[in-house]
């Protein structure tokens, strides 16, 4: 995280605003934002934002949870997704 304050275009402030605040909204809930984004593309726009305008408002160890966190939420997505197929295959098979 670095302290300096710089000059940002208000665009960009904006920007890195809601990238900043959809991000922590979605490690504070320790699930994805409900929205067309996933996980991984609302933490990667976020880090993009950080290094267009030259700061980080995270650190090291924030950013380590924030990817396993990112995983944990894409195999919980994947464990979903294998329930409701075998869920509809099942269906398939009884409605035969």
């Amino acid at each position: 995280m670095t302290n300096e304050i710089k000059n940002i275009p208000n665009f960009l402030a904006v920007d890195l605003a809601h990238a900043y605040h959809e991000v922590m909204t979605m490690t504070n809930r320790r699930s994805s934002l409900p929205c067309s984004k996933g996980a991984r593309e609302t933490l990667e726009d976020y880090l993009a934002l950080c290094e267009k305008v030259g700061t980080r408002l995270h650190n090291d160890v924030w950013l380590k949870n924030a990817y396993d966190l990112v995983d944990q939420i894409e195999e919980s997505h994947r464990q979903v997704m294998r329930k409701a197929r075998a869920n509809i295959a099942n269906h398939r098979k009884v409605s035969a």
